[in-house]
This record gives C-alpha cells, structure tokens and sequence, in this order.
C-alpha cells in the first residue's frame, strides 16, 4: 500500500515536471527555443538572444550600433543614407559596456566584416550597474556571446515561471491592440508609436511642480574597464568607432549626483578616444518634441545627432567634443549650464 502510495506521489511530481517542461517550450515567453511561435505581440522578447541568432545567418552589415533602448532612435536607415553602406541596430534593453564588449568580441570572431561601430553611451544604465542576473530572462546574451554551455542556456528557460507564462498568455490571447512585437525576419525589434513619427505638437512630459528626484547611482568602474576594452578592441582591429553620449531629456540631469557624473565624463575621456557629447542642456535636449517619454527620445533627436556624427553637419563640432584636451571646459560649460537652467527643475517653476 505504501509503495502504492509513493509511486502515486512520484508519478503526479513527473507529471508535473513535464507539463511544465512542455508550457516553457510552447508558450516560449522569451522566444529562445523556436519551437512553437506563440508569443507574437506585447510580451517583450530575449532581444539579445534573437538578434545574435539573426545575425548568424546574415553577415552582409558593415556598421552595427550598440546601445540601450535609447539607440533605437538611431535609424538603421539613416546611417545608411549617411555612410552609404548597410547597418544593423544592436540596441538591447538594459545593456551596458560589458555586454557591448562581448558583443563587439563575437561580431568580430565570427567574421561579419564590421568596419565601423557607433557605440551609444548612457551614464545612468550601462555604467551604473553591475554584471546582470543570471535568472534575468529577459536579458541573458545568447551562448554563443557570453560563452556559456548551451544546456545551461537552455535549462534556465525551462524553469518553473507561472508569473511570466500567465502575462504572456494574457498579452497574446487577450489583447487587440499591438505596442511591441519582434520581427525575425529583419531582426528588430517594433515598438509602433515610439520612435518612429514625433509626437504631434510640443508635450508635457512632467507634469506642473514634479521634481525629479536624485537616483543616487555611481559609475561602476567595472563598466568604465569594459569601455576601455571596446575602445583598446576597436583600435587593434582598425574598426571605425564613432561614440555617443545620448541627448538625454534635460531634466534628467538634475537626479543624478553631479560631481558623479563629472568623474564618469573624465573617466570616458582619460580611455583616449574621441567622444561626441550631446547630454546637458542643448537644443535637442531641451525641446520635448524630441523625446517620445520622459526617458526614450525618438528618431528625429536621433537623426539630428546622426547627422553630426557622421560628419554631414560640421557647425558648431567642437561644442559637442569630450576629450582630455576638452575635459575641463565642458565640465564647466556643464555646471554653469546646470546652475542657469536649475529653476526648470521641474516644468511648472520655468520662470
């Protein structure tokens, strides 16, 4: 009766471990095993996965971009019509130098031709945090990138994760509209509404008296050493490497610990290349009609510094130069500009 009794107990402990082997492979939330094609609208995909899985079929680019969710704004097209040659947008969501490194490493490795890189630098995501979570789903490198074993890879996805499978049903099954879906065919990722038309007519994106307040991050030299590895691996190759300091909103440089920031504009500069700086207070970062939400700006902030970078637009160049030769100047331009704009902390007190 007892080994009756057991037998029960593991055959329903079996059970249960298959049905949930076989929810993970069909419903496949972050789309890394290919075998069904469930997920198709609202539940965001591994992007890092997808991207480098596309990429290992398609070796005809010459120039890749590298960024956060931010670099989206930075069209494939336009550095096309700019450069005359082919790009690809390697933007994930939450990336930051380490992941850059390894991705630029691989590109390399695996033979795909790259002659130029526009790396797109973000103070407050790619330098502020350490090394991302293993159990991170949503944003672990393909194997191939991080060198992991692939059943390792592969046996994360396979745990038991009720919260995700739910959401993603509920996202494919219950929902009419479509705000984000992956294209495998082109390797990108869409977004409809975010970057690719502005919004319609100047916005508001803090309401009246709201005050950012103050993240309390700090530059990570874990990240600062990855920079200086991307920047040491591009010049060793030969590689074009273009860098960018997104134009981020203008409010968001009142929560971050300045004399933070500073030492992180120092630490770019003392790596030896030539950085194009489009944060702090500007034309771009001042106008919210460049901005799709208060943290993203869209493609017509992007194509404004494209068309700098890239060398189609040379006026006023040496504004936008961080090097050790600038460092100091634009340290102070950036204080005396934080100082002259802080009574636009917050929308409702611009005097």
């Amino acid at each position: 009766m007892k080994r009756v009794y057991w037998n029960i107990v593991l055959g329903i402990m079996v059970a249960g471990f298959a049905a949930n082997l076989a929810v993970n492979v069909i419903v496949d939330p972050y789309k890394v095993f290919g075998i069904c094609d469930f997920n198709r609208k609202n539940f965001e995909v591994n992007s890092r996965y997808l991207k480098t899985e596309y990429l290992k079929g398609h070796n005809g680019y010459d120039t890749f971009i590298f960024g956060t969710s931010r670099a989206q704004a930075y069209a494939e097209e336009t550095v096309e019509e700019l450069t005359g040659g082919t790009a690809f947008n390697f933007w994930v969501p939450g990336e930051n130098m380490e992941g850059v490194f390894r991705k630029i490493s691989w590109i390399i490795e695996s033979g795909h031709g790259m002659r130029r890189a526009i790396i797109c630098l973000d103070y407050d995501f790619m330098f502020t945090y350490e090394n991302i979570d293993r159990f991170d789903l949503l944003r672990q490198e393909h194997y191939l990138v991080s060198g992991e074993h692939r059943l390792g890879f592969y046996a994360r996805y396979l745990s038991f994760q009720p919260t995700v499978i739910r959401k993603a049903l509920r996202a494919n099954l219950f929902t009419d509209s479509v705000h984000y879906r992956f294209d495998r065919e082109t390797g990108r990722d869409i977004f409809p509404g975010r970057v690719d038309k502005a919004p319609a007519g100047k916005r508001q994106l803090l309401p009246d008296n709201v005050t950012l307040p103050e993240m309390g991050l700090h530059f990570r030299q874990l990240q600062m050493d990855a920079f200086r590895a991307v920047v040491k691996l591009l010049g060793e190759k030969d590689i074009e490497a273009v860098y960018v300091i997104n134009p981020c909103y203008y409010l968001l440089m009142f929560s971050y610990n300045m004399q933070d920031y500073h030492d992180w504009l120092a630490g770019l500069a003392a790596q030896g290349a030539l950085i194009w700086d489009f944060s702090g207070f500007n034309r771009i970062t001042m106008d919210e009609a460049n901005y799709s939400d208060l943290s993203h700006f869209n493609k017509a902030a992007g194509d404004m510094v494209l068309q700098r970078v890239l060398g189609k637009v040379v006026t006023d160049k040496a504004k936008f130069i961080l090097s050790m030769d600038t460092l100091e100047h634009r340290i102070q331009a950036l204080s005396m500009q934080y100082e002259r704009n802080s009574g636009k902390r917050s929308p409702g007190n611009s005097p």
